[in-house]
């Protein structure tokens, strides 16, 4: 039986239509996705019927009530895989960052980039190697608790760009890149959704 997916997502331009409909349309090949539009379709997970929760959206306010929805799943063992713009939302929300381990602080313009592995311990992402892509790269103030398994480097310093955490129960899964729709639809970028999709909502292998 395929997992119950959550997909929170809203936006024309960032995220735009196209990068959505790449990973709405990714993400059925394997799950059974419900999708809601804009934040306040979390609350759509105290149902109890999802495994996972993905969001791709940039807003600036998140309703109480959706909070507690998404906070309540992860801490009770459910997954939350964000995407791009997700660190960018809600940025005035400390429990947003406390949740995410990571809160959106500047990007450049778009501009070629290239997405690192590291070797850590869980191995998640397995083979995936790096790649190149034509993307914002995101400079974050992340927690210490994240684990980077892909980075990239501006002007010397080293950038977190893929990392994962715990969070009560839980599993969070953040995925920098993501601006612009050729990127979703990137070989290693749709390896590294479907990944860490599978890891987030507790599936052998991940």
């Amino acid at each position: 039986m395929k997992k119950r997916v959550l997909e929170i997502s809203s936006g024309i331009v960032h995220p735009s239509l196209m990068a959505r409909w790449y990973l709405h349309r990714m993400l059925k090949l394997k799950y059974q996705v419900e999708a809601a539009q804009g934040i306040a379709g979390a609350t759509r997970l105290i149902d109890g019927i999802f495994d996972a929760v993905v969001v791709y959206l940039h807003r600036r306010h998140i309703p109480d009530q959706a909070l507690e929805a998404l906070e309540g799943f992860v801490a009770a063992g459910g997954g939350l895989l964000a995407i791009h713009s997700a660190t960018a939302s809600f940025k005035q929300c400390r429990r947003w960052f406390e949740l995410l381990g990571g809160r959106f602080l500047s990007h450049a313009k778009v501009m070629d980039f290239e997405i690192i592995p590291k070797k850590v311990q869980p191995d998640l992402f397995g083979s995936i190697g790096g790649c190149h892509v034509h993307d914002e790269l995101y400079v974050h103030e992340v927690k210490d608790d994240i684990t980077v398994h892909f980075s990239a480097h501006q002007q010397r310093c080293e950038v977190p760009v893929v990392w994962t955490r715990t969070y009560g129960q839980g599993r969070v899964c953040y995925l920098g890149p993501g601006h612009c729709a050729a990127t979703i639809k990137h070989p290693i970028m749709e390896a590294l959704i479907m990944q860490g999709l599978q890891w987030i909502s507790g599936q052998e292998g991940g």
